[in-house]
């Protein structure tokens, strides 16, 4: 009978250690499942985090390119404001009959216009314009 229960407790020794093994290797690839899901996912985090830095810094750079149009913008309608005036100035020295002086061109149209026609726009503004 000492043969039969050391055979039995051999037999479940056995049946115990094929069962934990079982479990073991179980639980490794559930593991493993688990660590290959995590890994997916901290992947997909790090694409997703450098694609937001991809998207931050186009718009960064779209804002700094709005940001020189919006500039750009601003002083063309300055200086179409500025041409407007200077237009309107013309116009009315004209309907008071042309006598000098003459509206002077702004400074800041200077850069559209010929240097020559300055030049002599100023040449005829100081030939009329009476010295102190």
């Amino acid at each position: 009978m000492s043969d039969l229960v050391q055979l039995i407790g051999a037999i479940l020794t056995l049946i115990g250690s094929l069962g934990g093994a079982y479990l073991v290797v179980r639980r490794g690839r559930k593991s493993d499942t688990e660590t290959n899901t995590l890994a997916t996912k901290k992947e997909d985090r790090e694409d997703r985090d450098s694609l937001i830095q991809t998207y931050r810094d186009e718009l960064k750079e779209r804002d700094t390119r709005l940001d020189k149009i919006e500039a750009a913008v601003k002083k063309i309608t300055r200086e179409f404001r500025i041409s407007i005036n200077y237009i309107e100035a013309g116009l009315l020295w004209e309907r008071r009959g042309s006598n000098p002086p003459k509206p002077t061109i702004p400074i800041e149209l200077h850069e559209y216009l010929d240097p020559a026609l300055i030049r002599e726009h100023q040449r005829q503004e100081e030939q009329h314009t009476p010295k102190a």
